[in-house]
């Protein structure tokens, strides 16, 4: 995601429209992984905790993740208010923005901070899940029965795609960039997390053995898939091709996420990258360097832009990317980690805290 908006960010279309259309589907790319790794580690709780026959408190998740999200995005978006870093943010529609509904309102959309439209559909997404996991707890004959979860998922993702192929041929993209348009993708983490919960169920299957033995495999498919991806959706824009292209995006993120899904104490190339100390730090503060890596790369482009300094690309991507970390690593541990901390308290006591 990172790479594709330091490309987007510095670029034009005109200008590099090859480039720029990489780049655009690598950050679309990313928004994918997102919504799968969202799919996979909010549902597996629920369903677990149903076929061990304990029960989630609804209460303590939606406080878990508005602490989570909340105070971390109003600080980020708060400050390039003041700064003057986003538009479109007023006083009559400040409370869209702070209440995560930007994308549906035609006034709002694109504006504040650009890639929490994403955000908003998280949200929407933390609101349903419960929802969800009660229905599919219903249809489920036995609490360690699966088929009622599978049944629900495999029919919300067809109605998402119904969705999503209706209002692609009006080329409605605000429309479709919401929960119910992009619910396939959360779908198939949602997938992950049924196939591991019930991975002891039974002796392992020869695709389960080959997702543990061959890891690198899963990767090159990943790349491969995705090389189709782009010249697929160079080849037409037509809404079947749009359908395709969708498609794909969640295949590659579930090919990259599936060495860590199964196996993930066992060996190969992926899983020693995933192990990467670095690497899990960066993840630490992810949320906080999605939150500003895009507005760190606007300001850096508009200097390039007025001049100063010459460097061009090389010169937003090294500094973007160490100023994003910057901004990140402040933002959890100023804010993130200091407000996730509440989350052990009881809510009585919130209000006798100095």
């Amino acid at each position: 995601m990172f790479l594709g908006h330091t490309v987007t960010g510095t670029y034009s279309y005109p200008q590099h429209p090859m480039l720029f259309l990489a780049a655009a589907q690598l950050a679309d790319q990313g928004v994918a992984i997102f919504f799968l790794t969202s799919g996979f580690l909010l549902f597996r709780p629920f369903l677990a905790a149903r076929r061990s026959g304990r029960t989630l408190r609804l209460r303590d998740f939606y406080r878990r993740r508005a602490l989570r999200i909340v105070p971390a995005y109003w600080v980020a978006l708060t400050l390039f208010i003041v700064f003057g870093f986003v538009s479109g943010v007023t006083a009559h529609n400040w409370w869209i923005f702070y209440g995560f509904a930007q994308i549906y309102c035609l006034g709002t959309i694109g504006h504040g901070i650009g890639v929490a439209w994403t955000l908003c559909i998280e949200v929407t997404f933390y609101a349903a899940l419960p929802a969800f996991a009660f229905a599919a707890a219903q249809l489920a004959r036995a609490r360690e029965s699966v088929r009622g979860d599978v049944a629900l998922l495999v029919v919300l993702s067809l109605a998402s795609l119904a969705f999503r192929t209706h209002f692609s041929a009006f080329s409605d993209y605000a429309t479709v960039s919401t929960l119910a348009g992009t619910f396939c993708w959360f779908a198939l983490g949602m997938g992950l997390a049924i196939a591991s919960v019930t991975d002891g169920d039974r002796p392992l299957s020869t695709p389960t053995r080959l997702v543990r033995e061959h890891p690198a495999l899963l990767w090159v498919i990943a790349v491969g898939s995705w090389s189709l991806l782009y010249e697929v959706s160079r080849s037409s824009q037509s809404v079947p091709t749009k359908l395709a292209t969708h498609l794909l995006y969640g295949v590659v993120a579930l090919f990259v996420l599936l060495p860590g899904v199964f196996g993930d104490t066992e060996g190969g190339v992926p899983r020693r990258v995933l192990r990467l100390r670095g690497l899990a730090w960066v993840g630490l503060v992810s949320y906080s360097f999605y939150l500003y890596h895009t507005i760190v790369i606007a300001q850096l482009a508009k200097s390039i832009r007025n001049g100063n300094p010459p460097h061009g690309y090389a010169f937003v991507l090294i500094v973007s990317a160490a100023l994003s970390l910057a901004c990140a690593a402040a933002s959890y541990y100023l804010v993130e980690r200091p407000m996730m901390r509440l989350r052990r308290l009881p809510i009585a006591t919130w209000w006798r805290l100095d």
